[in-house]
């Protein structure tokens, strides 16, 4: 009851109290767009680092950088060409 009484006389605190849910709001909605940027981020990494250590295990694979138009590096291209023989 005199919770209720002293929100009613205080609008600052009604106020304190839609800046918070506000604050908390904003911030879900930036956690949630970093979350999935750096999710998307590690997945890109995983990637080349598996073509990467693939490249180091068979010495006669061919790397080559695959570039963006800013020429960031945006991936590997793995050239791999193999042999095969039988004996009869």
């Amino acid at each position: 009851m005199a919770f209720r009484h002293s929100l009613a006389t205080n609008p600052n605190l009604i106020w304190t109290v839609v800046a918070l849910a506000v604050g908390v709001g904003i911030s879900a909605v930036f956690h949630w767009r970093a979350m999935v940027s750096l999710r998307a981020e590690a997945d890109k990494l995983r990637r080349l680092h598996e073509l990467t250590l693939y490249a180091f295990v068979n010495r006669e694979v061919k790397l080559e950088p695959r570039l963006n138009q800013r020429g960031e590096v945006v991936g590997l291209i793995v050239s791999a060409t193999g042999r095969a023989s039988s004996q009869a």
